[in-house]
């Protein structure tokens, strides 16, 4: 390469580096906060982080994401320790559980959890569980991974 395309190139990389530093400090005042304001209410949870994105944006979360957040609320804390929602689809709920033991504690539970997914307001309404196990271990009933 030649003195002069290289110089050419570091000063379009000037030019495209200036443009973008411009572009970010117009963007600085259309919502989204300075760095340090970031910090002032202290740390704060992704799901918090993330809800309060989707208020200030408007946007709406899939019924998927709204059953997750929601998740520990309605099962309590015990089984969403041990209990991932992978899916709703059609009525079927499908999640994954941490272990072959709560797979089966889970189908146990079903009706008792359904009952309580369908009190949740603004939910799809689920008719039944699929509980998955984790991979690598075999399932007793075809309904693993």
């Amino acid at each position: 390469m030649t003195g002069g395309r290289v110089e050419q190139r570091l000063d379009l990389a000037q030019i495209v580096l200036q443009q973008a530093r411009q572009d970010a400090r117009g963007r600085r005042g259309g919502g989204i906060l300075p760095r340090r304001a970031w910090h002032r209410s202290g740390p704060a949870s992704v799901q918090t982080a993330l809800s309060e994105l989707l208020a200030e944006r408007g946007w709406t979360m899939p019924a998927r994401h709204s059953l997750a957040a929601a998740w520990a609320d309605i099962v309590g804390p015990e089984i969403s320790a041990h209990l991932l929602v992978v899916d709703v689809d059609g009525g079927q709920l499908v999640v994954r559980a941490d272990s072959k033991a709560w797979a089966n504690q889970v189908r146990l539970l079903e009706p008792q959890l359904v009952a309580r997914l369908n009190q949740h307001p603004g939910l799809e309404a689920v008719r039944c569980l699929r509980v998955l196990t984790p991979p690598g271990c075999p399932a007793t009933d075809g309904t693993g991974s």
